[in-house]
């Protein structure tokens, strides 16, 4: 299928840039989670916890810094937001996978007790419509915890076998659906943030701009309307042709159209 572009030729000199923008994102997102150095920061625990073979742990971090937007906060309150949760406010880990996981009554007093300073923490702009509200907070941690749960812990959920599926990463990206308020960004994040922790290996075949908002604004610019499915396809064509990763063009299709 050859690509066919409704963009003009500026438009597509802008889309050329901006995929070369992503690119060099990309390459910055996975040193950012290598280079982390504050005790603040929920990438440097998340390392932490990778590098002591605590991969339950090490995937509930991801999974705290996933809900609070870490990878596209944009300042301190931001980036330290999902850190100061998992703290406690105090200055080391408490509400920990084996303490939370055991004791999930235990952290929804918690977070009852904290409605003041909960509303003082901040979102990253992939989750600026959540809710600082305890008992909304509360929703989205059961649904994960329940959910890791059945499958035996969050390392037995995001795990395939070779071989066990055409498409692992698009599998673990169903299997999330139950995760209350993880709807396409939410899941899409949390598994890209995953990759770059080095917990998963799977890369996504799919941009996935079926619920998506600023991406599939992008790829009808580009290629004119069409089904999000056909839109799709499209740019997986694109990323196979550029030899990039499909989360490349999923970032580049966002941000050209702003």
């Amino acid at each position: 299928m050859k690509q066919k572009s409704i963009a003009t030729l500026s438009e597509m000199e802008r889309f050329a840039y901006a995929l070369e923008r992503s690119i060099r994102q990309r390459s910055l997102a996975r040193n950012q989670f290598l280079t982390a150095k504050e005790e603040s920061d929920i990438l440097f625990l998340m390392r932490n916890s990778v590098l002591a073979g605590e991969t339950n742990e090490a995937l509930w971090r991801c999974f705290l810094a996933a809900h609070w937007g870490r990878t596209s906060a944009r300042n301190e309150m931001q980036i330290s937001s999902p850190a100061r949760l998992l703290c406690a406010f105090q200055r080391s880990p408490v509400w920990t996978w084996e303490r939370v996981s055991k004791s999930p009554m235990a952290f929804r007093d918690w977070l009852q007790s904290c409605s003041s300073e909960l509303a003082r923490l901040a979102f990253g702009n992939h989750r600026k419509y959540e809710s600082r509200k305890p008992e909304k907070i509360w929703q989205v941690v059961e649904s994960f915890v329940l959910l890791a749960t059945a499958h035996g812990g969050p390392a037995n959920l995001v795990e395939c076998r070779d071989g066990e599926f055409d498409d692992p990463f698009d599998e673990v990206y169903r299997r999330l659906r139950p995760v209350w308020r993880f709807g396409r960004t939410g899941r899409f994040d949390f598994l890209v943030l995953l990759m770059d922790a080095g917990l998963i290996s799977y890369q996504p075949t799919s941009s996935y701009l079926k619920g998506a908002t600023g991406p599939l604004k992008g790829a009808r610019l580009l290629w004119g309307n069409g089904l999000p499915t056909k839109q799709d396809a499209r740019a997986a064509e694109l990323a196979q042709q550029l030899s990039v990763s499909s989360i490349v063009v999923e970032d580049a299709l966002c941000n050209w159209q702003k």
